[in-house]
């Protein structure tokens, strides 16, 4: 998905599906009733058994971050790279009668655990911005990774972020700045050692799981245990 800047959502939608039994995909939320829709996998692809690995850079976009966040939170994939760009609003065009054109918002793009997409973009469980990071130091980061690990908690607290608390998005939007990695060798070394060795498979996978539920999130102040996790 790196450099890919999405395309239609029933794209996104089917791609999704190749690789997941059942679950949510991506809804859709906006203030009309028929702005709101759900997208959910149904059983029956080929894809649905295989040990999957996403790229991402900051030029992936919109259908690209649905297909992205739909198999992170299903726990299906783990997605490598740097933060999305985080394009996720749902837009037509509507003709004007002096033959100009209004480009409407209607709707936004909510991933199966319940973030807003736009603005924020996908987080990925391998952050590769560094560019002094390493395929065995972040391996090892697998491996040993600290109970929660950095990337666990910060992706529970990018999954209960709000569309208004700007300033928590702006910090976890920092601790994996978007950068375009175009063919980026250290992302495919990851990968493939990923996907060759199952045990480290399945840890990363444990990493991006889904963790506490809203409620135990709002029990801390969200922006403090971001800016601790940044500052760690």
């Amino acid at each position: 998905m790196r450099g890919n800047p999405g395309g239609l959502l029933d794209q996104a939608v089917g791609v999704s599906d190749l690789f997941m039994k059942d679950g949510p995909i991506v809804n859709t939320k906006g203030r009309s009733p028929l702005a709101s829709q759900s997208y959910e996998a149904r059983e029956g692809d080929m894809g649905e058994d295989l040990p999957v690995v996403v790229l991402v850079d900051g030029k992936s976009a919109s259908a690209a971050e649905i297909v992205t966040a739909a198999l992170q939170d299903a726990g299906r994939a783990v997605v490598i790279g740097t933060n999305s760009y985080g394009k996720g609003t749902v837009q037509t065009v509507i003709q004007l009668p002096n033959d100009g054109e209004m480009t409407l918002t209607w709707s936004r793009f909510h991933t199966p655990s319940g973030y807003a997409l736009h603005g924020l973009g996908v987080l990925p469980t391998l952050c590769t911005s560094d560019e002094t990071a390493t395929t065995a130091g972040l391996m090892e980061g697998v491996v040993h990774a600290a109970m929660p690990a950095p990337v666990t908690a910060n992706l529970n607290l990018w999954r209960h972020a709000r569309l208004d608390e700007t300033d928590l998005r702006k910090q976890l939007r920092a601790t994996c700045p978007s950068a375009k990695h175009g063919d980026a060798k250290l992302d495919l070394d990851l990968a493939e050692t990923l996907l060759r060795d199952q045990t480290l498979y399945r840890s990363a996978l444990t990493l991006s799981a889904p963790g506490a539920t809203p409620a135990a999130a709002q029990a801390v102040d969200p922006l403090d245990v971001a800016v601790r996790q940044i500052q760690h």
